[in-house]
């Protein structure tokens, strides 16, 4: 990182900068990280890293309410099965029984 820093303030040197910036980019420290610290973790948290963090977890309570929706057009499905064979043998159990009596 003391490279960053070295070409950073020949930069700022180059392009208007004094003897001023150069010392404080030498000098600055904040919270026990030097300049180049500072700056490389602002240009980090402002350009390499995205803005909105996407936190993808499991809904455990949309994953027992699908199942339980699930489990209900099961049902439903088997009672309509089940009527539909019911309707079925009724109506094969009265055509034996209407061609019994014709």
């Amino acid at each position: 990182m003391g490279y960053f820093v070295v070409c950073l303030a020949v930069h700022v040197f180059n392009y208007g900068g004094n003897h001023a910036t150069i010392f404080f980019l030498t000098m600055y420290e904040k919270d026990r990280f030097l300049a180049e610290k500072v700056v490389y973790f602002m240009i980090r948290q402002k350009i390499l890293i995205l803005k909105i963090r996407l936190y993808k977890s499991e809904n455990l309570y949309k994953q027992l309410k699908e199942r339980e929706k699930l489990k209900k057009g099961v049902a439903y499905l088997e009672r309509k099965a089940r009527q539909i064979l019911f309707m079925l043998s009724f109506r094969k159990k009265m055509s034996i029984i209407k061609r019994d009596y014709v």
